[in-house]
């Protein structure tokens, strides 16, 4: 691991450079070629666990590697290797571990706070409940909300036998629905 730290920064760079911040990669003036490894990455996630499963159970960090690899290389065919190491180097600083930090962090946060809910799960007690926090995900953040909730959400409903739709619920309101408050 210790070797691809070092081939990557060696390669790409972890300073910034002057020069770099002048690229200005265009999407539409590469072309639908873009939609290639996008499309590929979201097919395989969606499709391979249920057509090859015992495939993709052993290998799905190498098709995700693949794909990455794919696009990279579309970046270094189409815009050179300066714009390629800079993009490559700001998307993991600016936005990969950004997001990878507040995701553990989150994780770390919400596994250790306890919300007690003392309701049983009936229709009208998770309408409730999924509206009120639905509500509270647009003050906490969809992503806090979630790991926040779904436990109490399953403890409430853990006597049921048919809970999945109340889940698929949870999922559209708190963690897709309120990003538009």
């Amino acid at each position: 691991m210790r070797g691809f730290f070092v081939l990557f920064f060696g390669l790409f760079g972890f300073f910034p450079c002057a020069a770099w911040a002048s690229y200005d990669v265009q999407g539409t003036v590469s072309g639908s070629i873009w939609l290639v490894p996008f499309g590929g990455l979201l097919l395989s996630l969606a499709f391979l666990p249920f057509v090859a499963p015992s495939f993709w159970h052993k290998r799905f960090p190498l098709i995700t590697y693949g794909w990455c690899i794919f696009a990279i290389s579309l970046l270094l065919v189409y815009h050179g290797a300066q714009p390629t190491a800079f993009y490559v180097r700001h998307t993991l600083l600016h936005h990969f571990f950004p997001f990878a930090l507040m995701i553990g962090a989150l994780y770390t946060l919400a596994g250790h706070l306890h919300v007690d809910i003392f309701l049983k799960g009936t229709p009208t007690n998770n309408t409730f409940f999924l509206g009120i926090t639905s509500l509270l995900s647009s003050v906490l953040g969809t992503t806090g909300a979630s790991m926040l909730f779904i436990h109490p959400l399953l403890k409430m409903n853990k006597i049921r036998t048919h809970k999945t739709h109340t889940v698929v619920f949870f999922i559209f309101l708190l963690s897709h629905g309120c990003q538009i408050l």
